[in-house]
């Protein structure tokens, strides 16, 4: 499936200068275009496509140049003729190596990058860029935060199109990571206490002791590292 059009996605994307290092939020102004400055890195997992291979059930691999779409929730490559083009059929790859990272297809979640491997179980992260509110225009074209849309979805829909936007007026976007556990028959799960004791069913009192004991917070990388290490040596 090629791309939509960059200048349609482009359009609800803001200036890179927007991009809040600390809250990770950006403001798209009303009527702002985006089309000549948003870069690469913005969009994408890696600024430059990166040699990797596909390895599919059926056992067959594939070499070729990938990134992973932040923006649309896909995996891309680039074909010999130089156009961009989305992997087909993601339900029949087993994983995928781009470079030194490692990346597992879920239907439910979608692309999963593992950041850490306590095998047979690895810790995954999901990267997505979502719409974290929508503000309606107030007088003369002003945006009004007071009339904030409080909505928190997905700019890409389930097959990875950019869906209509009918909001109008300033839009907050967001780049968020959620992390999710996959086990030895590439099954995925979200990374929170009940999935964690799902994933070590005979040590659901000790795990939840571990938690009572540490102030950890399961949405944080390395916390969820060391309640995994903690797992680990349990089983």
């Amino acid at each position: 499936m090629k791309l939509l059009p960059l200048s349609f996605i482009l359009l609800f994307l803001p200036h890179p200068g927007l991009w809040a290092q600390d809250a990770r939020i950006i403001r798209v102004k009303a009527g702002a275009d985006a089309r000549k400055v948003i870069p690469v890195p913005e969009r994408y997992r890696y600024a430059n496509f990166q040699p990797g291979t596909v390895a599919f059930y059926n056992g067959s691999t594939a070499k070729a140049t990938l990134n992973y779409s932040v923006l649309l929730g896909e995996m891309h490559f680039i074909d010999p003729t130089g156009d961009t083009l989305s992997l087909a059929n993601e339900q029949t790859i087993k994983r995928i190596d781009v470079g030194s990272d490692v990346f597992y297809y879920d239907p439910k979640s979608g692309f999963l990058e593992v950041v850490a491997d306590y095998s047979p179980m690895k810790l995954a992260i999901k990267r997505e860029m979502k719409i974290v509110a929508g503000e309606r225009e107030g007088g003369y074209n002003q945006s009004s935060g007071a009339s904030a849309i409080r909505t928190y979805k997905s700019l890409a829909t389930a097959n990875g199109q950019v869906q209509r936007l009918e909001v109008k007026g300033d839009m907050l976007l967001t780049k968020d990571e959620a992390y999710f556990l996959i086990d030895g028959n590439n099954q995925a799960f979200r990374a929170d206490k009940s999935g964690i004791q799902k994933a070590f069913p005979k040590h659901r009192k000790e795990i939840d002791a571990y938690l009572k004991a540490h102030d950890l917070n399961l949405r944080q990388e390395q916390d969820l590292k060391q309640l995994l290490q903690f797992c680990r040596e349990l089983a």
